[in-house]
């Protein structure tokens, strides 16, 4: 687990410290009397950034920025918490304001107008969001966060900044999938149609996945629960989702840390496929897709790191 703050008291800092993050250009209004604080907490898999901005500017996304460093891996979640966004993909506008979550890609160009402000942005694996959502096209949501899930998802992300010095890097990108899973359900209107017990009900099926991982399975799910397996199937289609994927995001998820963990290090990455539930044969290449990865390649980054 990473952490960082910065103060930084003129726009060219500014620009080397964002550029070092995400390449773009930027136009200051004040030059002379530029002002900004960021704070970065960063896993292997996710990265949550905060900012309070004194000024406005422009940030321009080329089409050179995006060929130099695409990120095609990845969305960013921006929640605004005082002032309003301005973005342009394409010459169609998208006002963000506070209250609201932005999910954008930076794979294409784009700019947008920065006010004095302060907001949070989390940036996440697209496969965390892909395989919910199913985009059709190119992921530009703009989603409520005012009520229901979405106040419960922004407090979340306040609370996962506010607690940064007191979380481990398992539990930083446990809070992370979580708040992966809950932007999801918004994007698909699961929030608004659906009574809200069945994201309660989902949550307690995934808990007993994950307490059971690499032995758990629809009928033995059920009879834990006291419920048949028609109703635990029947509440996961639902919540947009299936035992079979769910158990196989947890799958993924428990592989992930046990290969960052030290004290695993002896334990062949065979062997944590087997204890998760996944297929040895396949692992390698899945893992890779979802994290953009190997195993072996996220082993030893991770643990050179430590």
């Amino acid at each position: 687990m990473r952490f960082h703050d910065w103060i930084v008291e003129d726009a060219e800092g500014w620009t080397e410290l964002s550029n070092s993050i995400a390449p773009m250009d930027h136009r200051f209004r004040a030059r002379e009397s530029w002002y900004a604080g960021l704070t970065a907490q960063e896993s292997d898999t996710y990265s949550l950034l905060h900012w309070d901005q004194c000024s406005e500017r422009m940030a321009y996304r080329t089409p050179a920025h995006v060929r130099r460093v695409p990120d095609a891996d990845h969305y960013w979640i921006v929640l605004p918490q005082l002032g309003v966004y301005s973005m342009w993909h394409d010459g169609d506008p998208t006002r963000v304001v506070p209250g609201f979550v932005s999910v954008n890609g930076l794979d294409e160009p784009f700019h947008m107008h920065v006010p004095v402000s302060q907001a949070y942005a989390l940036r996440v694996p697209k496969n965390e969001i892909d395989l919910r959502v199913r985009p059709s096209g190119r992921m530009r949501m703009l989603l409520d966060a005012r009520t229901g899930i979405g106040r419960v998802t922004q407090d979340m992300i306040r609370s996962l900044h506010a607690e940064r010095d007191q979380l481990t890097e398992q539990e930083f990108n446990a809070v992370c999938d979580r708040i992966c899973e809950l932007l999801c359900m918004m994007a698909t209107g699961d929030n608004s149609t659906q009574p809200s017990h069945l994201a309660e009900t989902t949550e307690v099926v995934r808990r007993y996945v994950r307490s059971h991982i690499g032995d758990a399975d629809l009928p033995s799910a059920a009879r834990a629960l006291g419920w048949s397996p028609r109703q635990v199937r029947s509440i996961l289609q639902r919540s947009g989702t299936t035992f079979r994927e769910l158990r196989q995001e947890e799958a993924f998820r428990a592989a992930r840390d046990m290969l960052a963990d030290p004290d695993r290090r002896a334990v062949t990455i065979g062997e944590i496929a087997l204890s998760t539930g996944l297929t040895p044969t396949w692992f390698s290449t899945a893992f890779k897709a979802r994290y953009g990865e190997s195993p072996r390649d996220f082993r030893h980054r991770r643990l050179s790191d430590s």
